[in-house]
């Protein structure tokens, strides 16, 4: 996570010195957006740092929990590992057979 960190710290200075605005998506359906909880102090830290890097804080935020993500994943056991695949197989499942019968198409049906 530290080179992780490390390149968004980097990534952030290079735009305030090339004085341009950092844009992220937020619009692709590749991309889901979150609400979570930080502290009022966080908060207010990440607003002013979205105002000194020009980067939209909701984008900051995103790179920051997609790094925290990543390095939590990669710290869990190998079990832990197979029971989330599991979980998400079986959530991905439900999914397709919920979407597969809203597309259920009857041609003799008026």
């Amino acid at each position: 996570m530290e080179n992780q960190i490390n390149n968004l710290v980097n990534k952030l200075y290079a735009g305030k010195q090339a004085d341009v605005a950092i844009s992220c998506d937020t619009t692709s359906s590749a991309v889901h957006l979150v609400q979570a909880p930080i502290s009022e102090d966080l908060y207010q830290q990440l607003q002013t740092m979205s105002v000194v890097y020009k980067k939209d804080a909701n984008c900051l935020g995103g790179e920051l929990l997609i790094i925290a993500l990543q390095e939590l994943l990669d710290a869990l056991p190998a079990e832990e590992h197979e029971l989330l695949h599991s979980v998400r197989a079986h959530a991905e499942q439900q999914y397709i057979s919920r979407h597969m019968e809203e597309l259920r198409y009857d041609a003799g049906a008026t």
